[in-house]
């Protein structure tokens, strides 16, 4: 498929003359559309920034981020070895 989006674009840039960029672009873009190559979203509406259902993330995001990076550290050392350094070795005794 890239190999026919690139023939398509180099074909439709070979009609017009090599210094007019608009009208390189116009065909390639025409081309493109009428060869309906799903190149870009046709609609795309994110969500705004109220969202009721984005409500329940932000609240967990925030809970998340106000534990802090030491809670999150001990909280992944229980599941894996972070330092992979193996168990901490036995304490000397002091001399």
């Amino acid at each position: 498929m890239r190999e026919a989006v690139t023939q398509a674009a180099v074909n439709a840039a070979n009609e017009c003359p090599p210094q007019d960029q608009n009208c390189i672009n116009t065909n390639i873009k025409s081309t493109l559309e009428a060869d309906q190559i799903p190149i870009r979203w046709k609609s795309f509406n994110p969500p705004g920034p109220f969202n009721i259902f984005s409500i329940p993330g932000w609240l967990l995001s925030a809970l998340a981020i106000t534990m802090g990076a030491p809670f999150w550290f001990d909280i992944l050392n229980k599941f894996v070895n972070v330092r992979n350094a193996g168990p901490k070795p036995p304490s000397s005794p002091s001399s």
